[in-house]
């Protein structure tokens, strides 16, 4: 098997410290249901997706309801009515709510009906959430008003880039409500190195990839503990193996640093000419 794609494989997944703290604490976020509002937030590649879609994968089905918006360039309206599209299990139209009144009131009654009558919490998570604009994040704030005042029935989690934490500090209504915030940091050296071969054993090809200890530094280096960097740069490598007849080891994977390098190089100096 393919031990480097940048997919949501749950088997491949490998417990950092880091990466299974935030599983940790996004449990816990669900468990006690009167957060409200979490963050999970890191660098880009730093594995939030991969995370997210885990903890919505362990979620008991019989006592949440799970929204996953995976699309956070929709404005309010459009949000609404994939919400409540998740929550009814169904595609709804625009005809069927065509304003922003009748897709609130819709959703009142997916609440009452399809969470709370089911005795169930509503769980939805916003990727890319830094990508929302303010009003939208305002919008998604009203929404957790809707509850019923024996008990909190929404928690809303949003998944984003480091910009996401600046955005929501400009929104001090939103910014009081967040219960939870979690941060994935990047891989440290060490924990790289077993993170590829971790992947090498669950792919059965354990002992194909021999890198010495300067290279394993070099290979930090260059992804800098970010997982999807590292993905990308050993999948290359492997490629570049397959294609050469070569071995998977350091001049292998020196060979694509160096090429990736001359890239990037490329690329700033073309940025560097546009601007000029």
């Amino acid at each position: 098997a393919a031990p480097f794609e940048n997919n949501r494989d749950s088997g491949y997944y490998y417990p950092s410290s880091t990466h299974d703290e935030a599983l940790s604490r996004l449990s816990y976020l669900a468990e006690d249901g009167n957060f409200t509002f979490g963050v999970l937030s890191g660098y880009c590649g730093s594995g939030k997706t991969y995370i997210r879609t885990l903890f919505h994968s362990r979620l008991d089905k019989e006592r949440y309801t799970s929204v996953v918006i995976e699309n956070s360039l929709l404005d309010l309206d459009g949000l609404l009515l994939e919400i409540i599209s998740q929550v009814r299990g169904r595609r709804c139209a625009v005809f069927e709510f065509p304003d922003r009144y009748s897709r609130i009131a819709e959703f009142k009654k997916c609440l009452q009906e399809d969470v709370a009558g089911y005795g169930r919490h509503l769980v939805m998570t916003f990727d890319e959430a830094h990508l929302l604009d303010t009003n939208t994040l305002e919008g998604i704030r009203s929404l957790t008003n809707i509850n019923s005042p024996l008990q909190n029935l929404i928690t809303v989690l949003l998944v984003g880039q480091a910009e996401l934490e600046a955005k929501l500090t400009a929104l001090p209504a939103l910014d009081q409500r967040i219960g939870l915030r979690i941060r994935l940091s990047r891989l440290d050296l060490a924990t790289s190195v077993s993170y590829i071969k971790h992947r090498l054993n669950i792919a059965g090809i354990s002992g194909r990839l021999s890198l010495s200890a300067d290279t394993h530094e070099a290979l930090y280096k260059s992804t800098e503990g970010i997982p999807r960097k590292i993905n990308n740069l050993l999948k290359l490598t492997i490629e570049f193996a397959r294609i050469n007849n070569t071995d998977i080891d350091d001049a292998a994977l020196a060979a694509v640093i160096r090429d990736q390098s001359r890239v990037s190089q490329v690329e700033r100096d073309i940025h560097q000419g546009l601007l000029l």
